[in-house]
């Protein structure tokens, strides 16, 4: 295998991850339900993963600076909206994530067809971790190894939230910076 094509290979895993989480988060099973947490793990580490590659390899490309944010969307989005479905979630806070996301997948498409690139900066990665703490944790929601999941899924949204709020108002300020 091409090391060139692996970041790209990990990104569009991540959409078949997050179709393999929403089916399981469908039904009512603490089994598929710990499974589900283990797709949004894998999806978390493989986000970190293809992003270490692409530049450590030097193969960063626009298919991948393209795709791998709609990669993360989808597996939030879906995943937000299951546990809003579960009552896990309360629906201001999942819809408000949710808006934030369109938001800027729109500026990032104005600015793309500029040509203009807006890369995630540092408080939007530590909104996508915080995300996937917070979805994991929610996915699994009772007590493990001594830990609410619950408690510490929903810290963990909230506290996305303020990072989203933050990251989506740098990207608009940046992408006006840069603009025609």
């Amino acid at each position: 295998m091409n090391k060139k094509n692996v970041p790209n290979i990990l990104t569009f895993l991540r959409f078949a991850l997050a179709i393999f989480v929403v089916i399981l988060l469908h039904f009512e099973n603490q089994i598929f339900m710990e499974l589900a947490c283990i797709g949004v793990i894998l999806a978390g580490a493989s986000d970190i993963f293809d992003g270490v590659m692409a530049r450590r390899y030097r193969v960063e490309s626009d298919l991948g600076r393209f795709m791998d944010p709609i990669a993360d969307k989808f597996l939030i989005v879906g995943a937000l909206v299951m546990l809003v479905w579960w009552n896990r979630l309360i629906p201001v806070l999942a819809i408000l994530l949710i808006l934030r996301e369109i938001l800027i997948t729109g500026v990032r498409a104005i600015a793309g067809s500029q040509g203009i690139v807006i890369s995630a900066g540092a408080f939007g990665k530590i909104k996508t971790t915080l995300q996937m703490i917070g979805i994991g944790a929610l996915i699994l929601h009772d007590v493990y190894f001594g830990i609410n999941a619950h408690l510490l899924g929903s810290i963990s949204l909230w506290a996305s939230l303020f990072f989203s709020l933050t990251s989506g108002y740098d990207y608009i300020r940046n992408y006006l910076k840069v603009r025609p």
